[in-house]
């Protein structure tokens, strides 16, 4: 019964924020049906709507069915796993504040690569390498679709 709960409090949480970013981007379009406006708004919650897809049929697993990397997160318990979210919300912080100084491409490179290393997946040149491609297709991305120069070092 506490897993069916559990799993329950997971689609509750998921489908709230979609219906949360779908109500979002209604209302957004409904004020404003510039590209401009909506340039930034549009493929955040596409990602965001693609996320909570994944979380909710990833959550559909039978309740004996605890992968391999799940049963090592949960032995594993205790105080990093608490402090998870506050490591990544700091690193949040500093992505956006380095933002100015280092340029946006190199920001996203070097937060990509550190919150992916900060999940567990604790191969450098991994973490490394995924950082250096979406960091750069990202901000390549966003110079592509916005009107005005974001503040670059690479591209």
């Amino acid at each position: 019964m506490k897993r069916f709960l559990e799993k329950f409090g997971d689609l509750l949480v998921v489908s709230a924020c979609a219906a949360a970013t779908i109500a979002y981007v209604v209302d957004a379009q409904a004020k404003s049906r510039s590209v401009e406006n909506l340039a930034f708004i549009v493929p955040l919650a596409i990602a965001i709507l693609g996320l909570c897809l994944l979380v909710a049929v990833t959550r559909r697993r039978p309740a004996g069915a605890v992968g391999e990397a799940e049963a090592t997160t949960q032995s594993e318990g205790g105080a990093a796993n608490a402090a998870l979210p506050f490591y990544c919300f700091g690193l949040l912080v500093a992505y956006v504040l380095s933002i100015p100084h280092i340029g946006f491409d190199l920001a996203n490179m070097v937060f990509v690569a550190l919150f992916v290393w900060l999940q567990a997946a604790r191969q450098p040149l991994h973490a490394l390498l995924f950082g250096a491609l979406f960091g750069l297709g990202a901000a390549w991305a966003f110079q592509m679709i916005l009107p005005y120069r974001l503040p670059m070092t690479l591209l």
